[in-house]
């Protein structure tokens, strides 16, 4: 009495090694994986009366490329019974497929487009090579012939249709990043010019207006700064996202850029009482760079060590030569990051739950735009705790000697 159901359409097909050791069992039906786990070879799976015909029936795989129709006892979910094996070679091993009935091999293949694409490339590869193994050794009308035949076609036809499909999602994702960037770039002088009245209303007109209004001026200017931030970002990401990101990486040194942009930003830390305290290097710093870019990165990361920074403190901009790349710390000693928010920090509008100590706002989409940048030059950003409290963004640079081409032009970063 065999102990899998004795339906046609279902099977197990499992991929093996050229010795017969299951890799991946890629189809099961029969609630079989555990007999068949990745690691056992197909061997030691039989009852021990038939190991010398599984022995023979891989030999024979070896010897042809395909093997069909053996009978191979064993104990499937603890009770002996029979099934029935047919196996090709395949690309880099074995494609092995048994169930309980002689149809079910027939049959099995067809249900194969129901999982992933992996999966399915590697079985639609396999059915093919079994179909023409088949051929070699059955006659053009052999049942078995015919339904491999007719699932590698229609498994070519899938493939053929998902390629399309995702053609056209490419085309439309396309698209939508082209209309992000022009949204965008419309809104982005209208929302500058509301910033630039509203600034202006807020210096002259501070000693007319009374308390509430003023409160309403200064609410227009730190909403459209936001919406003009943000309108930023979108472009950024639009452009990275289209594939359209253009680098122009010179030998440049890093010092003097580092330290007038620290200068740059010390105003906006005034405001808040922060201190920025630059470490700065000795001598020369050649790296490999696009330093717009690289300007963009750290005010990136020094406006969001000001944002999320307590009134008083101090926020610390290290740079550490290494003998291939050269690091740029920027350690606060604010609210840090907690450990749940870390994930999502350098993924696209992966915003934490921490406001500014000032109420600032945050689009979520700045260090996704670091990273993507970073990346691009061949370096690498991370996140650290700053002892003692606070969080130290790092971000490192191949060092120009070290670049094969400086001067060369990066795309589609």
């Amino acid at each position: 009495m065999t102990a899998v159901p004795q339906v046609a359409n279902q099977g197990i097909a499992v991929l093996c090694d050229r010795q017969g050791t299951i890799r991946t069992v890629v189809r099961d039906d029969l609630g079989l994986a555990h007999e068949f786990a990745p690691g056992r070879n197909l061997i030691d799976v039989v009852a021990a009366e038939d190991v010398h015909s599984a022995e023979r029936f891989l030999e024979e795989l070896h010897d042809h490329q395909a093997s069909f129709d053996w009978r191979l006892s064993g104990r499937w979910r603890g009770r002996l019974g029979t099934l029935h094996f047919t196996g090709g070679e395949v690309e880099g091993g074995l494609l092995v497929i048994a169930a309980p009935l002689q149809e079910g091999i027939d049959h099995l293949s067809q249900e194969l487009m129901l999982i992933n694409n992996e999966q399915t490339n590697a079985l639609r590869t396999a059915a093919k090579e079994l179909a023409v193994q088949k051929s070699a050794i059955a006659p053009p009308d052999d049942p078995v012939y015919e339904e491999l035949t007719k699932v590698n076609n229609e498994l070519a036809n899938l493939h053929r249709t998902l390629a399309k499909a995702n053609a056209e999602l490419a085309a439309l994702d396309e698209k939508k990043n082209q209309l992000l960037g022009m949204a965008a770039h419309d809104l982005r002088t209208p929302i500058g010019v509301i910033q630039t009245y509203s600034e202006f209303i807020e210096t002259e007109a501070r000693d007319v207006l009374d308390a509430e209004q003023l409160s309403f001026v200064q609410t227009i200017r730190e909403t459209s700064r936001f919406m003009l931030d943000l309108l930023n970002d979108v472009l950024d990401v639009a452009t990275i996202e289209s594939g359209h990101l253009t680098l122009d990486i010179q030998a440049d040194d890093l010092a003097p850029l580092v330290t007038d942009n620290v200068a740059r930003n010390a105003v906006l830390a005034g405001k808040k009482d922060i201190t920025l305290d630059l470490h700065p290097p000795t001598g020369e710093l050649l790296v490999a760079m696009d330093s717009t870019k690289i300007e963009q990165v750290l005010n990136n990361l020094i406006g969001n060590a000001i944002k999320f920074s307590q009134p008083g403190s101090r926020i610390e901009i290290r740079v550490r030569e290494g003998v291939e790349d050269v690091t740029v710390a920027v350690a606060d000693h604010g609210l840090g990051i907690a450990s749940e928010d870390r994930d999502r920090l350098f993924k696209l509008f992966g915003k934490i739950r921490a406001k500014g100590t000032a109420g600032e706002k945050n689009t979520g989409l700045g260090l996704a735009i670091v990273r993507r940048i970073i990346e691009a030059h061949g370096g690498g950003v991370s996140l650290q705790d700053t002892p003692g409290g606070g969080a130290t963004f790092e971000f490192t640079l191949p060092r120009a000697d070290t670049d094969p081409e400086p001067g060369q032009t990066v795309q589609n970063a």
